[in-house]
């Protein structure tokens, strides 16, 4: 149910690799864009946006609320 929510609002998702061998809702799902298929914790955090552009990505949005 909590992939299902996330990916209706357009959220990034991992889904395991058992997962979507064995049920066809996850192979559905992995059709859709921003699924992602991952088989071990490293496939995850290749994935993971580093600390720097997070910090990037918060101070650009500060800024951006500030001028509106």
């Amino acid at each position: 149910m909590q992939a299902r929510l996330a990916f209706e609002h357009g959220k990034k998702g991992l889904l395991i690799s058992q997962l979507v061998t064995q049920q066809k809702w996850a192979q559905d799902y992995l059709k859709r864009p921003g699924v992602i298929e991952v088989q071990q914790v490293e496939d995850i955090i290749r994935r993971l946006d580093s600390v720097e552009r997070i910090r990037a990505k918060t101070y650009q949005a500060q800024q951006l609320s500030l001028t509106l």
